[in-house]
């Protein structure tokens, strides 16, 4: 599903504004979306269908696999709103609501987990597509994840409570449903064999 505005130039903003040297995303298959398989540690099976997409390796122009590290800048796929930022086991996940994306009563939302949000980053302030809104979060000692962004799209109820919003948020009613990223984004990519 291509929202009305069509893809996002989200994957070569990434690159530039962090002077990154790539030829090509890498992605295991549990870093995908819907994915019911861990990429980290020692692997196994995820409670539920992963809801987006880790975006963490990639292969140089030198055909070395690298990674992104901690202060990676994070850009903004589209013109939006800062609706929410809440705490996620890596660092916070931020909300951000793209009005002009409309689809049967719902809002686009973009939602990018484990990051360390702008000082001056806060519900209400608009952002435009490509703007940084923070950087990669270190990963904890608790943890053998990587950092990485977790990249979520989601189309959202205009009447679902925007305080709910959060990596918990019950909803039996589907007034959250969750799109795969990659629909959003021009990014080339492989997929690697664990």
């Amino acid at each position: 599903m291509i929202m009305p505005a069509g893809r996002s130039c989200f994957c070569q903003q990434l690159v530039a504004k962090n002077c990154l040297d790539l030829r090509k995303w890498l992605f295991y298959p549990g870093m995908l979306f819907g994915s019911m398989d861990k990429w980290w540690g020692s692997g196994g099976t995820r409670v539920t269908p992963h809801e987006g997409v880790d975006i963490c390796f990639y292969r140089s122009l030198s055909d070395s696999v690298q990674t992104l590290g901690p202060g990676t800048l994070i850009p903004v796929l589209h013109e939006g709103q800062i609706v929410r930022i809440v705490d996620d086991f890596l660092g916070r996940t931020v909300f951000i609501r793209h009005p002009r994306h409309e689809e049967e009563n719902r809002e686009l939302y973009s939602i990018y987990g484990h990051i360390r949000p702008k000082d001056d980053l806060c519900p209400g302030l608009q952002v435009r597509a490509g703007d940084s809104i923070g950087s990669l979060a270190a990963s904890l000692k608790r943890t053998s994840a990587p950092p990485h962004l977790h990249l979520s799209a989601a189309l959202i109820s205009k009447t679902f409570p925007k305080e709910k919003l959060g990596w918990n948020a019950a909803d039996p009613d589907e007034k959250i449903l969750f799109i795969n990223p990659m629909t959003l984004i021009d990014c080339d990519y492989d997929i690697l064999t664990p």
